[in-house]
């Protein structure tokens, strides 16, 4: 349960980041290279990755009913 919760806050946290900063020059506060939002989408993208994959395992043990016949 624990890797599903990094992996959730791993993808969870940096999508806000590129959400509330879409356009960081139109506020002149925060000056925000390309490049740095293209390395958080794709942290977001592999956590996303890893957590779908944890939900994906837990519905299988959830699920998983072996051969009664064995």
């Amino acid at each position: 349960m624990a890797p599903r919760f990094l992996a959730s806050a791993f993808a969870s946290g940096p999508a806000l980041l590129i959400l509330f900063l879409p356009d960081p020059e139109a506020l002149r506060v925060i000056r925000c290279r390309e490049k740095a939002i293209q390395t958080l989408a794709k942290i977001v993208a592999y956590a996303l990755a890893a957590s779908i994959f944890f939900v994906l395992m837990e519905l299988f043990t959830a699920f998983y009913r072996p051969d009664p016949g064995a």
